[in-house]
């Protein structure tokens, strides 16, 4: 029988489309849809209350100034009384009005409680406020130099804030009032909890933060227990692991102790690997050749020192140029600035590989695809090239490996060419 029917699939997606839209956009404007219902009752009924009233000689309220008055009056429950109506159907409306202004009273006061309580609660569990704070750092881990590093962060990123550095870490109140005891840090947000639980990440917002960095956390736990090496580097992967699901546009780089681990953070998709005791081994290495390099390496990545490594976005129209070319003109611009190579693939991994994939798929040789295909997986983020050749190629989502001279520059202190921060990364 045709009026016993069944929609159809597509029908019925549309109407759940339609449903689901509809329902998105009421919970976005829920509260102005409350508060305009609650001015259109005030005019309606203080409307119908004067039309009830004017036919009867003994009304009081009998134009429209009047109406307004006492419905202004009864809806906010003042009542003076000087207006009231004597009509049973103006009664009955001066009823409903009173109801409204008591359901008024009841939601605007519970809405001033929630956004208190909302502020007690951020404060306490020491949560991000998404509608304050965006673009931010946040730092997952400890160290015992804790302030020092916090520190140091914000002296080579100098577009960072103190109150834009959000820490995720256990910690005793003790440890947070220290650490705040300094003023210039007293603005950073520390989220007290287990960094590496995704429930704890999440009270973080890295979904809308600029950096994340992940700390190699060693430090004396609130229980009096300092982690070994492999319970940091398992709790650094179980970090990178749980921002992968829930930040995966957010940049990560992460500090491993044990490289032979490094593998789990590169699925991860954390752009930037940080290997405090290779480092340590090939300084030390470099220091027994007697070639003055370990100064060199210091004085490049030392706040205190007037040159430094950076990068600089290479602007999108230099790309398939030669780096010769680019160089020679960079160089023309920019005198305070010594080109010494390129730093590939910059960015978020996952957004350069999906990049990157696409690009492979676009040939119609099978063999050159199965080529380009390898060529993604074995991509590097983040890749250095040291003075290459002058008919190098530069590609997509480069960006200028330059040593910076801030005495040369001291002319143009606060001008547009200056690097931002020590160790920008062209997103």
């Amino acid at each position: 029988m045709k009026f016993l029917r069944l929609p159809d699939l597509e029908s019925l997606k549309r109407v759940r489309g339609l449903t689901d839209d509809s329902l998105s956009l009421f919970a976005r404007y829920r509260m102005t849809m409350v508060v305009l219902g609650l001015i259109l009752s005030w005019l309606g009924l203080s409307w119908v209350v004067l039309i009830c009233e004017r036919g009867d000689p003994t009304a009081q309220i009998n134009t429209p100034a009047k109406a307004l008055w006492w419905g202004i009056v009864t809806f906010m429950t003042v009542g003076y009384g000087d207006l009231t109506p004597v009509t049973t159907a103006g009664r009955i409306a001066a009823g409903l009005l009173m109801f409204c202004g008591v359901t008024s009273i009841g939601i605007i006061s519970a809405k001033i409680s929630a956004y208190f309580l909302k502020q007690v609660l951020l404060e306490g569990r020491g949560a991000v406020d998404t509608t304050k704070i965006r673009h931010h750092f946040i730092i997952c881990g400890w160290k015992e130099d804790m302030q020092d590093l916090v520190r140091h962060i914000l002296q080579v990123n100098r577009s960072v804030k103190a109150a834009q550095i959000v820490i995720v870490a256990s910690r005793t109140p003790e440890q947070i009032t220290s650490f705040k005891a300094d003023p210039k840090l007293e603005p950073v947000t520390i989220i007290n909890g287990e960094y590496y639980q995704q429930a704890t990440l999440e009270r973080a917002a890295p979904q809308s933060a600029r950096k994340v960095l992940i700390l190699a956390d060693t430090s004396t736990g609130t229980d009096g227990r300092k982690p070994n090496a492999t319970e940091a580097d398992a709790r650094t992967i179980m970090t990178a692991i749980a921002l992968s699901n829930i930040a995966k546009s957010t940049v990560v780089a992460a500090e491993i102790i044990d490289p032979s681990l490094d593998h789990y953070l590169k699925m991860a998709g954390v752009g930037e690997i940080i290997y405090p005791r290779e480092y340590s081994r090939l300084l030390l290495g470099s220091a027994s050749s007697g070639t003055g390099l370990v100064n060199v390496f210091h004085d490049l990545v030392d706040p205190r020192t007037g040159a430094y490594i950076t990068t600089q976005p290479i602007d999108h129209r230099w790309v398939d140029a030669t780096y010769g070319v680019f160089r020679a003109e960079f160089q023309s611009l920019h005198s305070d600035m010594l080109v010494l190579g390129v730093l590939e693939n910059t960015g978020n991994p996952h957004q350069i590989k999906e990049l990157a994939f696409q690009e492979a798929q676009r040939t119609p040789s099978i063999g050159r695809l199965i080529e380009n295909l390898k060529g993604v997986k074995s991509l590097r983020c983040n890749n250095p090239v040291f003075h290459p050749r002058d008919d190098f190629r530069i590609g997509k989502g480069c960006a200028a490996i330059v040593l910076f001279n801030e005495h040369a520059a001291s002319a143009h202190l606060n001008g547009p060419d200056r690097p931002a921060s020590r160790d920008t990364v062209a997103a």
